[in-house]
């Protein structure tokens, strides 16, 4: 399963675009603590076909191939296509309730006229495959044609994952399979076509992981596979994701407090893409946000031996645009788009009680709003129902689960999504708009 209810927490009391992981790695954290999320263990199949990753719902839910629920959902239909185990049921529903892809207007057919159709009305459909994509068989290729979930590309489009019912030998008709571009022989062909239906803004989820110095990253609130990576920082640094260009697509970064540098990536087109610069002292605890409704995101830092936070809506050295005290020392910084005015605010999580104070003006004051999250976690921001508003949720490092609320408040959470090893540091942003 790829979710369950949030546990309750010791220390509770009786836009647009997403927003970032604002801190991660404080030493303030590192005795998190939490319940794991169960996870029913089948038996694999002794041998699969060649490129066939998993067969079965819970067979792929138990390595890690998430099946979505579907299982449980095959019996409605989705996008008017015939409800069961079948391909277009199937797509139509991880699309919808993954992807959140808005339901066509026009009805789609069978499984080998989904391109001609779609394309007919407007949907671009293309020979180059994307995560969250459709991918299309027409009549002949596949039986009566086809359809599946292109769920990981891999370099320069050398590979696809696909998920799919109606085509293994399990009962269900469930699997992942990995198609190589070219090569003869496989489970199934490369697909005839690719169909991009529009993706909403929502906030993904990542991690990074200090020791291999990359960070990972899923394009959904789903556990399964990795879909993309980046190189990123070296050792003691701290990654950073924001919407650094202003396109709606979250990328990277990180900060070194040592040396009090930010460094973004593919902040510019051309030869030099990467911009490196000083702001602040060395020591601080890094922010990202868009601090002025620029619709682009700046950065900032927190003085834990003081309490203040000083923001910066300009990617290089400069003075702070603003500079400010909010709350008392010692606590983790947050910021994020509390209000879904295009504005970031800023916040604050006490560790030790697990109290999260947020204001919405970048200025001295009382909290806007509080409430609680279990102790001793790292708390996480992100645009979880998709638009503009931002909500805290946090991490558990020591089960790597990622836990998203569905407002600002101390109820328990709508998700818990368990993504990759634990005692990660994790990331949010849009990866995929």
């Amino acid at each position: 399963m790829s979710q369950r209810p949030e546990q309750a927490g010791p220390g509770r009391p009786a836009r647009w675009r997403a927003r970032r992981l604002t801190l991660t790695g404080l030493p303030a954290l590192l005795a998190a603590g939490g319940v794991a999320p169960v996870i029913v263990h089948v038996a694999a199949p002794a041998a699969l076909p060649r490129g066939v990753l998993c067969v079965g719902f819970a067979g792929c839910d138990s390595r890690g191939y998430d099946s979505y629920g579907y299982g449980a959902h095959w019996g409605r239909m989705y996008w008017r296509m015939y409800p069961g185990n079948n391909c277009t049921n199937y797509v139509a529903y991880v699309e919808s309730t993954v992807y959140h892809v808005r339901r066509p207007r026009f009805l789609l057919g069978d499984g080998g006229s989904w391109a001609a159709t779609a394309s007919a009305h407007g949907v671009p459909v293309n020979h180059r495959p994307s995560v969250g994509a459709v991918a299309q068989w027409s009549y002949g290729v596949v039986g009566s044609g086809h359809v599946a979930v292109v769920e990981k590309v891999g370099p320069r489009g050398s590979y696809i994952l696909v998920s799919q019912d109606g085509m293994s030998t399990a009962s269900d008709g469930y699997d992942w399979v990995k198609i190589v571009r070219g090569r003869a022989g496989q489970f199934e062909p490369w697909p005839s076509a690719f169909i991009h239906f529009a993706i909403p803004p929502r906030a993904a989820l990542g991690y990074y992981s200090a020791r291999a110095r990359r960070a990972y990253f899923r394009y959904s609130q789903t556990y399964g596979p990795v879909t993309g990576s980046a190189r990123l920082g070296s050792p003691g640094t701290v990654p950073l994701a924001g919407d650094w260009r202003g396109n709606g697509l979250d990328g990277v970064g990180y900060y070194d407090r040592r040396l009090g540098t930010f460094r973004l990536l593919r902040v510019r087109r051309g030869r030099h893409p990467d911009v490196t610069f000083r702001f602040g002292p060395a020591w601080m605890l890094p922010l990202v946000g868009d601090w002025t409704g620029i619709g682009r995101d700046g950065i900032g830092y927190y003085d834990p031996r003081t309490g203040r936070f000083a923001v910066r809506e300009s990617l290089t050295t400069g003075r702070p645009d603003r500079s400010f005290v909010f709350g008392p020392p010692g606590m983790v910084p947050l910021a994020g788009d509390w209000s879904g005015d295009g504005r970031s605010g800023v916040g604050y999580y006490d560790p030790e009680s697990g109290r999260v104070s947020l204001r919405l003006a970048l200025s001295a004051g009382r909290p806007w709003r509080t409430f609680w999250i279990p102790r001793h976690m790292i708390p996480i921001v992100g645009n979880w129902l998709g638009g503009r508003r931002d909500y805290v949720g946090y991490y558990n490092k020591w089960t790597g689960t990622f836990y998203l609320r569905r407002g600002l408040t101390s109820r328990p959470a709508g998700l818990a999504v368990r993504f990759g090893p634990r005692v990660m540091f994790p990331l949010v942003g849009d990866w995929l708009s």
